[in-house]
């Protein structure tokens, strides 16, 4: 713990208003060297209640020098008020500062709770997926992708019979280590708030562990026993459809120019203007909102492009011929290889064509989604994968089919108990 003689905010100077970062916490001791509280409640509290502060482990390095004193009456178990501030001391800016703590305090059911209330029994961490298990028996798991599960729930016996492999494994025996300031980057490890705060990294204890470990992975599947997959989009939009009115130069030749090197002597040409300003500026499909040919696609020899015209200005006043225009074709790839072929920008850029093998009509799947059976799922994993892999964020890919084109293409993992999350609602304010 460092103790600060004169603990201030940060100044956020250059901002138009000036931020105040303060919180509140309600949590249990489970550690005192280092300190790490198990938060309980929170406010203001993120309408995201799964957040990885509010309902788990939070180490704190820095407080304010008045506390020294108190720190030092701290017992294991035991419930405590805490307020925070983000710090703006010249050797720490950028961390967060403990500024007051309230011993033996209660819980405020006033305050909205996080996840769990009963305290966390256990955390297992993988490289970026985690499980905890809390005292009443609740599973709390999120995944890869950040999709968070946490509606199922262990009986007593089920919960002794955990327990009980983890005396089983003599785990009490196995060296505890302190967490790292930041719980995010805790991999691979195990922690266990039982009599005593243990917290286990996992690297070389596989083997000794193998049973527990076992175990625990047995409690992904039952936070997710209710989940399903569903294929979501955010709409579709019209496209402008063109066709390429030259025949001196193919789009097939602009497409395969390499950048840098010499310009063919037919791509000097001049673009009729008419037919340019048709053109969009812009590569990705939304990212300028004011773009208004946004949606314009050529098709040239039964092929369909993207076709981008140069910016113009500067050293550059006119940029009006075939060698200033960039194609990109936009490509029809199988369900089982999509990425290794096309790669991650043309499925951003609105660039690929709806895969045609699926069986499922992308027109058809509409507001509330198109659930995906578990077996079709593996099925085509290849592919759904890659919708899946930005759920968390309530990010998706581009699509093209039957003259429209379908953004926010992805795939969310739901379960029908559990609150709404940013992939199903992508556009909720969840902070």
């Amino acid at each position: 713990m460092e103790f600060l003689q004169a603990s201030e905010p940060y100044d956020w100077k250059g901002l138009s208003q000036q931020l105040d970062i303060h919180f509140e916490l309600t949590a249990r001791i489970v550690s005192a060297r280092p300190l790490v509280l198990d938060v309980l409640d929170m406010s203001p509290i993120p309408k995201d209640e799964f957040s990885n502060l509010c309902g788990g482990l939070y180490v704190i390095a820095l407080a304010d020098a008045r506390l020294k004193g108190i720190l030092s009456q701290l017992n294991f178990n035991q419930l405590v008020k805490a307020k925070l501030f983000y710090g703006g001391n010249a050797e720490f800016p950028h961390e967060i500062v403990l500024s007051e703590l309230a011993l033996n305090a209660r819980a405020n059911s006033s305050m909205r709770g996080c996840y769990n209330r009963s305290g966390l029994l256990l955390s297992y961490r993988g490289n970026g997926d985690y499980v905890n298990v809390y005292n009443d028996g609740g599973i709390y798991y999120q995944d890869l992708t950040l999709n968070r599960f946490g509606t199922q729930k262990l009986s007593r016996d089920e919960l002794a019979q955990l327990l009980k492999t983890f005396a089983d494994s003599a785990f009490d025996t196995v060296p505890s280590s302190p967490p790292p300031m930041d719980q995010v980057f805790n991999y691979h490890s195990l922690t266990l708030i039982c009599s005593r705060f243990q917290n286990v990294s996992l690297t070389g204890q596989e083997t000794k562990l193998a049973p527990l470990l076992s175990r625990l992975e047995d409690l992904k599947a039952r936070a997710t026993s209710q989940a399903f997959y569903l294929l979501l989009t955010n709409g579709r939009t019209k496209l402008t459809i063109l066709e390429w009115p030259f025949r001196r130069v193919r789009l097939s030749e602009i497409e395969k120019r390499i950048p840098g090197a010499a310009i063919p002597a037919a791509m000097h040409g001049t673009v009729s203007e008419d037919f340019l300003s048709k053109l969009p500026q812009t590569v990705i499909i939304g990212t300028a909102a004011s773009e208004p040919n946004a949606y314009v696609y050529v098709t040239d020899a039964d092929q369909m492009y993207r076709v981008v015209r140069a910016p113009c200005g500067g050293s550059r006043p006119r940029c009006n011929t075939f060698g200033d225009l960039t194609a990109m074709r936009v490509q029809q790839p199988a369900a089982r290889a999509i990425e290794p072929i096309f790669g991650r920008i043309a499925l951003f850029a609105g660039r690929t064509f709806w895969p045609s093998d699926l069986g499922i009509d992308i027109a058809h799947v509409g507001k509330e989604g198109h659930q995906i059976a578990n077996e079709d799922y593996e099925k085509h994993r290849p592919f759904y994968s890659k919708l899946h892999e930005l759920a968390g964020s309530g990010f998706g890919y581009s699509f093209i089919d039957d003259g429209y084109i379908y953004p926010g293409v992805r795939i969310c993992r739901v379960d029908p108990q559990a609150p709404p999350t940013r992939c199903t609602n992508p556009d909720e304010k969840t902070y």
